[in-house]
């Protein structure tokens, strides 16, 4: 941890601990192949195979991780000096399950040239919703653009709205969040996500429980789940460049329509 890092460790007022990840989702499904296939954007260029590997870890990490407090860094040192977050570790909630009842690995589009992950959480707490003040905050892992050329190299960044400055904070024109939060989030606080990447491309996501301050620009993280999918194969330097319009217009549809916040 760099000293550049604004993380502020709680310890003696949070508790240490993590609760089991459930996958309740019936029919999910960690892994999707297809044969033949092109990586993106040239389906002319047909290949053996390609496959799609998703996983999920089934205990949460209590703070943030090492993986989700460097994208936190990235988005936080990117703003100017006195507009600059802090990170502050909340540990792990008492009473809280965490059930992923959605989680899919699919291939998609002409040539099976596009992979798709999908993930659903419903978080409880004693086994009613979330409280009003706790949100989403995402932190990813990945290597592609939703724009041309697409392919990009492996960058840890937030999953947030490009809103600068932020004039829509929680509470104001939902369902759109600020940064640090994640752009979407629903009434009853279950987390949602349908990333959409190109083959041969990588998304790892830190999907945390958080409080947003405003005010004073404390993010306090709690309890989050690490999960994601890579596919196969890695595309080559002459397929990094090009345009087609399925790509683009899958990217541009990677979220569904979500509920506003209460």
């Amino acid at each position: 941890m760099g000293r550049q890092t604004l993380l502020l460790v709680l310890l003696a007022a949070a508790p240490v601990g993590a609760v089991p990840v459930a996958l309740s989702d019936p029919a999910a499904n960690f892994s999707a192949a297809a044969a033949p296939c092109s990586i993106y954007p040239t389906a002319t260029q047909t290949l053996p195979t390609c496959a799609v590997r998703g996983f999920l870890e089934r205990t949460s990490s209590a703070g943030p991780e090492a993986g989700f407090t460097a994208a936190f860094d990235n988005w936080n040192l990117l703003l100017p000096e006195d507009q600059r977050w802090t990170l502050v570790n909340g540990g792990a909630i008492s009473g809280l399950t965490l059930a992923v009842d959605q989680f899919r690995t699919e291939i998609l589009g002409v040539g099976n040239n596009v992979g798709r992950g999908t993930i659903r959480i419903r978080p409880l707490i004693d086994g009613t919703p979330l409280a009003a003040q706790f949100y989403w905050t995402q932190g990813l892992y990945d290597d592609y653009l939703l724009t041309e050329p697409f392919y990009s190299t492996l960058r840890y960044e937030m999953d947030v709205a490009n809103t600068d400055p932020c004039t829509h904070p929680p509470g104001m024109n939902p369902p759109h969040m600020c940064a640090p939060l994640y752009p979407f989030q629903y009434a009853d606080r279950r987390f949602f996500d349908q990333p959409v990447f190109p083959m041969g491309a990588t998304f790892n996501g830190w999907a945390y429980i958080t409080e947003a301050d405003f005010t004073y620009r404390r993010l306090t993280v709690y309890d989050g789940v690490r999960y994601g999918w890579t596919s196969t194969p890695e595309p080559a330097g002459w397929l990094l460049t090009g345009a087609g319009a399925l790509l683009v217009a899958i990217l541009n549809r990677r979220r569904r329509v979500r509920q506003p916040v209460s």
